[in-house]
Formats: C-alpha cells, structure tokens, sequence
C-alpha cells in the first residue's frame, strides 16, 4: 500500500491509499485542475488515476517502462502526461487514449527523436 498526498483545490491536502505501486514511488503528477494524478514506481510501472471533485480515484491507466521516472508533469489543459526515465529518455504520453505522442532520447551527445 502507498499513501500518496496532493495539494487539491481551495488549499487542501488530498490524501489517497493506493494499492496498486508494486514498488516505491519516485515521482507524482497532480494536474492543476485536479482531475488526474500519476504516480511513478521504481520499477518502472506508472498509473494514472481519474480523481473527482470528491477526492475518490479510479485507476485510468497502467504504464510499464524499462527503467524508473524520477520527473513528471501533467500539461495545464490535461491533455498530455510527461516524464522522464532513468534511461535519459523523455515521454510525452496521450492521457485519454494512452497513446506515445514522442519520446525523446536524451544524451550529453544531443537529442535523438524516437517514434
């Protein structure tokens, strides 16, 4: 079980006990009008939760990458869910359909658009 916490609208603290973190979270994404929360497992697994207006979450999405997100943001329209791995590869992901829109390898050699 994971306690994940999040500052709500009108200044309060949301508070979540979330079963699904197979490891221990490394990162969290609240979106600014806090209909979706992300949480980022060492083990690579990342969910995305549906929050309602009563602080009550269902699970939207499941995500697994190869390597741990310690970064992550949620865009202010709630359209897009990004983050970066420990791989040095950076991830912009569809929220509604789940869908990879880019992902971007990251190296001290440049940048490197991958598909």
């Amino acid at each position: 079980m994971t306690i994940l916490c999040a500052f709500g609208m009108l200044r309060v603290v949301n508070v979540w006990l979330c079963y699904r973190n197979t490891a221990d979270v490394r990162a969290l994404a609240y979106s600014s009008p806090g209909s979706f929360l992300a949480s980022a497992a060492g083990d690579g697994a990342i969910f995305v939760w549906a929050v309602d207006a009563w602080g009550h979450h269902q699970l939207q999405a499941t995500i697994q990458e190869p390597s741990a997100s310690e970064a992550m943001a949620i865009t202010p329209d709630e359209k897009i869910l990004i983050y970066a791995l420990m791989n040095n590869d950076v991830v912009l992901r569809d929220l509604q359909s789940g869908e990879t829109l880019q992902r971007v390898a990251m190296s001290p050699g440049g940048v490197g658009a991958r598909h």
